[in-house]
């Protein structure tokens, strides 16, 4: 079992900036989570991995995005939070794009190649013959 440091990207506590986490797996820093706080579930970023905490803790719901963010993206989120005396949750709503977390559909490959301009292309050619 490895635990994190993960910071949500909305406001839970003024206080709290980040919170720990359990996951079966090993998480590279930057990682986009899902996580629950409470009984609302939430994005989250992987600050770095800590050691197993003396309380209980809530596990990692799913990875959200295969690639973790850059090392260099989550040390300036990080620098920004102190520097402009803000909460890191509104500097990840800054930098990071809205609806990390919505489903998308799969892409379907055949969808460009029935479109209505590749059809007309495809009448003119066999008109030709």
């Amino acid at each position: 079992m490895h635990y994190y440091l993960v910071s949500p990207t909305r406001i839970v506590r003024s206080d709290a900036d980040s919170f720990t986490y359990s996951s079966e797996d090993r998480l590279p820093t930057g990682t986009i989570v899902a996580i629950e706080i409470g009984k609302i579930n939430a994005v989250g970023i992987v600050l770095q991995e800590v050691r197993k905490p003396d309380f209980e803790v809530k596990p990692i719901s799913k990875i959200i995005e295969d690639y973790p963010l850059p090392i260099e993206l989550v040390q300036t989120a990080s620098w920004m939070s102190k520097y402009y005396a803000t909460h890191q949750a509104t500097v990840w709503q800054t930098i990071l794009p809205s609806g990390l977390s919505k489903k998308r559909r799969p892409i379907n490959p055949t969808a460009s190649v029935n479109s209505t301009e590749n059809r007309i292309k495809m009448c003119s050619l066999t008109s030709k013959r």
